[in-house]
């Protein structure tokens, strides 16, 4: 019980992500559209956790995804609610989307976050897109989770992809050669696959971090690991719909 509490306090530090409603109030039936909730200044009129998640003893998600929900209240009192979406968006776990990664039967818990996309920039206000950021698992009844940055950190990607076969794709750097990683939920921790990247300045190519190899070789080694998967598409799910 220890450890859970423990996770869950620091992905709420780390995420500044969450959602709740005032406890003295009922919970609404269902969602405010965002364009109506702009209308009033309020910090507790937000378009956001209109109804409150339950914890749910059989499934551990209910009660972590609660407290990143009650997180985001909490973190947002006193603004003004017509920025709300921006606040949001700048969280590392907004949505969410259930897949099986390893193929044991049992879902793991994708949590989404606005990333940085295509060439690198300046640019105070860079392309974004929703991509995977956090993959979390349940371990003897608690949730567990683990970034895919901490496998390969890049702050600009071109692109993110789950493929069928549970690997999830990662591609940076040059646009026309791009590097990139495939990331595995082995069943216990996220593990690099494998990794190729070109380095443009001297046009080589690379697997691993020293390994030197042809341009065949790198193509090959991304078709390898591909194999006949196929992309899934990601429906993802605002954090505070978890359950409806």
């Amino acid at each position: 019980m220890k450890k859970a509490v423990l996770l869950i306090t620091v992905i709420l530090l780390l995420l500044l992500c969450s959602c709740g409603a005032d406890g003295g109030k009922e919970a609404e039936t269902t969602l405010i559209d965002a364009s109506a909730a702009a209308t009033s200044a309020k910090s507790d009129d937000i378009p956001f956790y209109t109804k409150e998640i339950k914890d749910d003893p059989s499934d551990p998600y209910s009660g972590f995804i609660k407290e990143i929900c009650e997180a985001v209240v909490e973190d947002w009192q006193g603004s003004e609610s017509e920025n709300f979406e921006g606040f949001f968006k700048n969280g590392n776990c907004t949505h969410y989307f259930l897949y099986d990664l390893n193929g044991d039967g049992v879902e793991e818990m994708l949590l989404g976050k606005w990333v940085k996309v295509g060439h690198y920039t300046d640019d105070p206000n860079p392309p974004t897109a929703l991509k995977p950021y956090f993959v979390c698992t349940l371990k003897d009844g608690e949730v567990e989770y683990m970034a895919f940055d901490s496998l390969h950190w890049s702050e600009f990607i071109y692109d993110r992809v789950l493929y069928s076969n549970g690997l999830v794709m990662t591609t940076y750097g040059n646009e026309k050669k791009p590097s990139c990683f495939f990331a595995a939920f082995d069943g216990t921790s996220l593990v690099m696959k494998d990794n190729v990247y070109y380095f443009a300045s001297d046009d080589t190519y690379y697997y691993g971090y020293d390994n030197v190899i042809t341009e065949e070789e790198y193509h090959r080694r991304i078709d390898e690991a591909i194999g006949d998967a196929t992309p899934v598409e990601i429906e993802w799910r605002r954090i505070d719909e978890y359950g409806q």
